[in-house]
């Protein structure tokens, strides 16, 4: 046990340190980088200002030994005879120096555009590299029309790995029917997320497929998919708009009535209506005067509203206490008669009231069932059931 312990303790040490040190030569590098890029500029105007002055300085002091010795300048002996000799010449001074440093000061200007521009140019260079990326996603050439009525979602067989060798899922097999609610749960890092991210075409699987009443996503534009699927996620962005604006911010054109009824699905309106001007109270910055339920609430009628045939809510209910919660998911049960709504949560509260659970571990689906069956299986469902209940006591 000891020598287990000390080697665990120094692999964690080893692998921690590694990270540290690679941080810290990254920032370090960044840090040279931009530290160099602004030497060279201070270091180019300088030089830029000190030549600019100098031959500034040395103009002048011919000037001026050119007005002390006497000589005529242009048209000088007409000038002398209408002005003078010596106020003729001090005003051809005044106004040779004047030109010369209105051109020293233009060019000193030039100069210090230009160093600004280079952190522009470098910025802008990264904003192209980005927008220039071609999408994973190839979009088909003649895209099937998306199905009218959504019955089924299914993974099929499906692997997928964001780095070469580090599957996140392996031959996973999972069906979610129209008009029941699915919940998905694991334990971090176990692929509940990726899950969705493969449903929305964010990713393709590299084994597998997902598929749409029986049909690859792969025939349907991206597009089509993505507007037939909602999602309400745990970190919800709101703006400083009225009730209304946010969440109907999905959906354009949107009625009033139709706004109303999304916000009663997520016990919204409750709130929104104590609000001073009702639907029509401005929120504030990201929505600063609600609390983290009432965000929650309107994030969730947000995605109500789209009226779509998926609904994908991830961790819906977390900042909800359980009374609100258990009358939200009672009005999404309701609500999704004839929509596939997909669950990921840890709470037990939450998971209890769907009428599916796909445990996943390892990257499968290890476990499918309701609650009460998976908990009589004794299986990894149970015990993660268990960890939840010991942590939540503690």
């Amino acid at each position: 046990l000891m020598w287990w312990l000390s080697s665990w303790v120094a692999y964690e040490w080893g692998w921690r340190a590694a990270v540290f040190d690679r941080f810290d030569a990254v920032s370090h590098r960044a840090l040279n980088a931009a530290y160099f890029l602004r030497l060279e500029m201070v270091l180019l105007i300088a030089f830029a200002t000190l030549l600019g002055t100098a031959a500034l300085i040395g103009l002048e002091y011919l000037l001026a030994r050119y007005s002390v010795a006497g000589r005529e300048t242009y048209l000088g002996a007409w000038a002398a005879a209408v002005l003078g000799f010596v106020v003729w010449n001090l005003g051809a001074f005044q106004f040779a120096t004047g030109k010369i440093g209105e051109a020293f000061g233009s060019g000193y200007e030039a100069i210090r555009t230009w160093s600004a521009l280079q952190d522009l140019f470098i910025a802008l260079e990264r904003a192209f590299f980005l927008l220039d990326v071609a999408p994973e996603i190839e979009e088909p050439k003649r895209p099937r029309p998306f199905p009218t009525s959504v019955r089924q979602v299914e993974w099929r067989g499906v692997s997928f790995a964001y780095r070469p060798g580090q599957p996140v899922l392996r031959h996973v097999d999972l069906a979610a029917t129209a008009g029941t609610v699915t919940a998905i749960v694991g334990g971090t890092g176990a692929g509940k997320s990726t899950l969705m991210s493969l449903l929305l075409r964010l990713y393709r699987p590299d084994e597998g497929q997902v598929l749409i009443n029986g049909e690859s996503l792969d025939g349907f534009a991206t597009a089509d998919v993505r507007a037939h699927v909602a999602v309400a996620l745990q970190k919800n962005v709101l703006f400083a708009d009225t009730v209304a604006n946010n969440i109907a911010y999905a959906s354009e054109g949107a009625s009033r009535a139709e706004i109303e009824a999304a916000a009663r699905v997520a016990c919204a309106d409750e709130f929104a209506l104590a609000l001073p001007g009702g639907f029509d109270a401005e929120l504030g910055e990201r929505g600063g005067k609600l609390s983290s339920g009432q965000r929650q609430r309107l994030s969730i009628a947000r995605a109500v509203l789209r009226d779509t045939p998926v609904l994908i809510l991830d961790e819906p209910t977390a900042a909800l206490d359980a009374r609100t919660e258990h009358r939200v998911l009672a009005n999404l049960a309701e609500w999704g008669r004839e929509r596939i709504i997909l669950l990921i949560t840890h709470r037990l509260s939450t998971i209890r009231n769907a009428d599916g659970i796909a445990f996943l571990d390892d990257g499968q689906v290890a476990e499918f069932g309701g609650h009460d069956e998976l908990m009589a299986a004794g299986g990894g469902y149970r015990r993660f059931v268990e960890a939840e209940t010991a942590a939540g006591a503690a």
